[in-house]
């Protein structure tokens, strides 16, 4: 059955039971094996008329469910072939920085909050930041971007590189894997300033990778809070109140 003649059916059929098999077969699928019609109407859009639309980028933000799929995939071939990929990370940094601490800057670098902050916090809430404790920072210059499949596996392979790692002074064990839905997330964040929702697989990849950067690092002499409630938002210093060791006469 041709997508037409599916739809013509479900609009013009005086059968309720083809109208509602109709419907069953272009919203749900059979719940197996084959997807929803409406679903491959558009993934046939997407992948055979895109020029028609205006174009990949185009076609991938009124098709898909990620607008800023046709950036990653720029970003992952411009990290493949070994070009600057600056601007990308500082706009990611900036996105990183909002949803773990309500503080977009990316002039202090990747802010690493103190990871009960983290974890009370629960990057991407509805709900506004509060202050948090901050544990160290990242200066952007250790940061990098790379694509996962690189080296022998991209040449015995033919890898379509979709997604990155952010990669902290190019230890493996320090890195994020930043696929679809999390890019979609960092980049809502970082352009919005706004709750972004929550993938809870992607929110727990935050708070794991925080939790290996604050452990591998010290945490800062002065005690700082990020405030998000600030104007403008800032990373604040504290002083504690001071007790000598004297005795009192």
């Amino acid at each position: 059955m041709t997508f037409q003649f599916l739809g013509e059916t479900v609009s013009t059929s005086e059968d309720p039971t083809k109208v509602e098999d109709g419907l069953d077969a272009l919203v749900a699928g059979d719940g197996q094996s084959n997807a929803p019609a409406q679903t491959l109407w558009r993934q046939r859009l997407y992948f055979e008329a895109a020029q028609s639309l205006g174009g990949h980028a185009n076609a991938a933000r009124r098709l898909l469910n990620y607008r800023y799929l046709p950036d990653l995939v720029e970003l992952a071939h411009k990290a493949a072939a070994g070009d600057d990929t600056r601007l990308e990370l500082t706009e990611i940094v900036r996105g990183l920085n909002f949803l773990v601490t309500g503080f977009s800057s990316p002039h202090e670098g990747l802010v690493v909050p103190d990871p009960a902050c983290l974890f009370a916090r629960d990057p991407g809430a509805f709900r506004p930041a509060r202050p948090s404790l901050v544990h160290g920072q990242v200066h952007i210059d250790r940061l990098a971007i790379a694509v996962p499949d690189r080296g022998l596996v991209e040449d015995l392979l033919d890898v379509d590189h979709v997604d990155v790692d952010l990669t902290v002074d190019e230890d493996q064990n320090l890195s994020l894997r930043i696929r679809p839905q999390m890019y979609e997330a960092i980049r809502e964040a970082a352009e919005f300033q706004g709750p972004v929702g929550q993938g809870v697989a992607e929110m727990n990849d935050l708070r794991g990778f925080y939790g290996r950067v604050a452990f591998e690092s010290s945490a800062e002499e002065h005690l700082r809070v990020a405030d998000p409630e600030s104007s403008p938002p800032a990373l604040v210093r504290v002083n504690l109140p001071y007790f000598s060791n004297r005795g009192v006469s």
